[in-house]
């Protein structure tokens, strides 16, 4: 035998410590914490505590051992818990900002709906029923049919001066002429 085959037990240890040492960083980079990794590498190895001197060979060969294949599942299992939670935290921020987006609909319908009501002669049910874009089409009609134009000013103050003049009066008396002056 050679001596280069039987290996030294501090050997052995040196290669186990760096084989778990490996194993950990590669678990503590997806975001575990370093206490479940360890727990993990220990579980995996109580069957075996000892790392198999054939480790060396078979990685050689490309053929995994036991101890690959355990060291394997348990980063895969931590890399699953990892993106499990990911996909948690997702759909929750996913699922608050769909809640915004309809709480910010509702109240701009709720805004519109008060709006058309104080400037037509729809009712709240009616209103309610419709969707959001057929209220702002209403309130963009109601807005254009209100603008100011010369002529709308002009119809105004045509009623505002027929309100004003006097109907069915004998008029006024005018004392220069001498007569009464625009009566009915």
């Amino acid at each position: 035998m050679s001596t280069e085959s039987v290996a030294n037990p501090t050997q052995k240890t040196a290669q186990a410590e760096q084989t778990k040492e490996e194993f950990i960083l590669a678990c503590v980079a997806d975001g575990t914490a370093r206490e479940v990794c360890e727990a993990r590498w220990n579980a995996a190895h109580q069957t075996n505590p000892e790392v198999p001197a054939q480790m060396e060979s078979a990685a050689s060969t490309g053929v995994p051992t036991m101890a690959d294949l355990a060291q394997e599942v348990e980063m895969l299992r931590g890399r699953l818990e990892v993106r499990e939670r990911q996909l948690t935290q997702a759909i929750d921020i996913a699922n608050r900002a769909n809640e915004e987006a309809k709480a910010k609909t509702l109240a701009q319908k709720e805004m519109l709906i008060n709006s058309i009501q104080m400037d037509s002669n729809f009712s709240k049910d009616e209103l309610t029923k419709k969707a959001l874009p057929e209220l702002q089409v209403i309130r963009l009609t109601l807005d254009k049919s209100m603008a100011k134009t010369f002529a709308s000013v002009a119809a105004e103050v045509d009623a505002a001066k027929r309100k004003k003049k006097p109907h069915l009066t004998a008029g006024a008396w005018d004392r220069e002429k001498q007569q009464w002056v625009g009566g009915i």
